[in-house]
């Protein structure tokens, strides 16, 4: 019965990303014909990323709390009832996060630059504080629910780790595509694959949250800050 089960949630949850990628299909088609029902779909993907999840994990009798979905108790923060707030998991994530960006981000900033050739000025996104709202609530944590939170442990009632991880972020770099008919977006594979393993490996969604969202920032930083006349040879 319980294998019966698993492979049930792994289904439906394979199901739903196909759903999803109607969505995100449905958006890519309505961005060029008419701005408030493009929006309107944007805002339905979201919604769609935050509730399927809960909702498929309630229908078969699962518990929440075995998909990570969740911040060691922050998510709670503005709730009335009495919540406890992990900050030793807290501040152990983060340093893991730390060591992470140490590693990467000055990687990623060398090979960009090299790559394109660029002459770097610094510069930020315009109203770049509502942008890092916008890039940690309204872009990372409904993806990382859905992706990794609800599809990556849904898969691992089926698959090793290593293959949960492969096949989500797989997934992830599919939905890309259709957010923008573009080869390049596929590279989202790979930082993906970060993202997985922080969550596996922390057992929550703070750090692949914020480390998602950093990310995002650090390719928005890089692009407003290349010379005018790279930006138009790339556009």
């Amino acid at each position: 019965m319980m294998m019966k089960n698993n492979q049930n949630i792994t289904n439906e949850a394979i199901k739903q990303t196909f759903i999803l990628f109607a969505l995100l299909l449905i958006s890519y088609q309505t961005k060029n014909f008419s701005e408030i029902l493009y929006n309107i779909v944007v805002f339905l993907i979201i919604l769609f990323q935050i509730t399927i999840p809960a909702k498929i994990i309630n229908k078969y009798n699962e518990n929440i709390d075995d998909y990570n979905i969740h911040a060691h108790g922050l998510e709670n923060i503005f709730n009335n009832k009495n919540y406890f707030i992990n900050y030793s998991k807290i501040n152990k994530e983060i340093l893991y996060l730390c060591l992470i960006i140490a590693i990467f981000f000055p990687a990623y900033f060398l090979l960009y630059i090299k790559y394109y050739n660029l002459n770097f000025k610094l510069a930020f996104p315009p109203s770049w504080p509502l942008e890092i709202i916008s890039q940690i609530f309204v872009v990372a944590m409904p993806e990382e629910i859905f992706y990794r939170g609800f599809l990556q442990n849904a898969l691992l009632k089926r698959f090793s780790i290593y293959k949960s991880i492969l096949i989500t972020n797989v997934f992830f770099a599919l939905s890309h595509l259709f957010i923008e008919i573009n080869i390049m977006r596929i590279l989202t594979f790979f930082p993906g694959l970060v993202f997985s393993w922080l969550a596996y490996k922390n057992k929550s969604l703070l750090s692949a949250i914020l480390f998602h969202a950093l990310c995002n920032l650090l390719g928005q930083f890089l692009w407003y800050s290349r010379s005018e006349e790279h930006t138009s040879e790339l556009q």
